[in-house]
């Protein structure tokens, strides 16, 4: 249901919304990281990450901030792509 709203003025509630929530979303731990590490026995060293059902990027940010390759998989964004930061710095796609 749309209630009649244009889609490009869905779209930019939806970014307002999803900014608004990284705000206050916390972050992984070092931790959760360091877990995957060992069970998976990869470092992200070299190796491209990808952040499946990217939201607020808690799992890019981190991996982009150490400069290792991560693309963002989300629903609607046409596959994989090059992460785009924390929503806070993105440039709205609509």
């Amino acid at each position: 249901m749309t209630y009649g709203i244009p889609a490009h003025e869905r779209a930019l509630a939806y970014e307002w919304a999803a900014r608004a929530y990284a705000v206050h979303r916390p972050r992984y731990p070092a931790a959760v990281f360091e877990t995957v590490e060992e069970f998976s026995g990869q470092r992200p060293a070299g190796a491209r990450v990808a952040d499946v059902g990217t939201g607020t990027g808690v799992v890019g940010d981190p991996v982009s901030a150490q400069g290792e390759p991560a693309y963002d998989c989300a629903d609607g964004r046409g596959g994989p792509a090059p992460h785009r930061g924390p929503p806070s710095q993105r440039r709205s796609s609509a």
